[in-house]
């Protein structure tokens, strides 16, 4: 299951526009059990998840270029961007931001499904796109974010109205696509669902 919804990220990117800037936010790769609160924030890849994040750098390198890539600051979040930057053979330097952490999200992501595709944006999903949408290249190239269920799950789930609970929490390696269409358009791409929105 897991493998096929990164799979079919990594498909969607050739259904974007092209030569326009787009941006991948997505959940790290496969990691250790967590087993209680002392290791929610320590819990690392495994031997598997790496190899899985750079598989995935490798078939996205054969897609688009990747522009900046940025992580929550969380290890396995940090070390995924790490191995598909590598598996993309990508120059880019990963670099950590606070935004990306669950704690900017966690309110939207606890007021879902009732706050899903409410008017005006919360202040939280307002300050994700900020970052995620700062392009700052124009050649097409793809921005990589690398966070946590909860974040790419509150994204998803309030743009989209779409379950992302239960059976439908986000995968590891699965993300959704976010890219401009104009100055204040912005369009969203989760799970086969295209949706568009002003950014006010």
């Amino acid at each position: 299951m897991e493998q096929d919804l990164a799979a079919h990220t990594l498909a969607a990117l050739q259904h974007l526009p092209a030569g326009r800037p787009a941006a991948l936010i997505m959940r790290h790769s496969q990691r250790q059990a967590i087993t209680g609160m002392d290791n929610v924030y320590t819990a690392l890849l495994t031997g598997a998840g790496v190899e899985q994040a750079r598989k995935f750098g490798q078939k996205l390198a054969a897609l688009r270029p990747l522009g900046r890539i940025i992580s929550s600051p969380v290890s396995r979040c940090v070390d995924t961007a790490v191995a598909i930057a590598a598996g993309a053979g990508s120059p880019s330097l990963v670099r950590v931001d606070d935004r990306l952490s669950h704690f900017l999200m966690e309110q939207v992501w606890d007021g879902l499904p009732e706050i899903a595709q409410t008017s005006p944006l919360p202040p939280q999903v307002s300050i994700l796109l900020g970052l995620v949408l700062d392009h700052r290249q124009s050649d097409g190239a793809l921005d990589l974010f690398v966070t946590h269920d909860s974040v790419v799950g509150a994204l998803a789930g309030f743009l989209t109205g779409l379950p992302v609970e239960g059976s439908a929490w986000p995968q590891f390696l699965e993300g959704m696509y976010l890219w401009k269409d104009g100055d204040r358009h912005i369009c969203a791409w989760w799970r086969g669902m295209t949706v568009s929105f002003d950014a006010d």
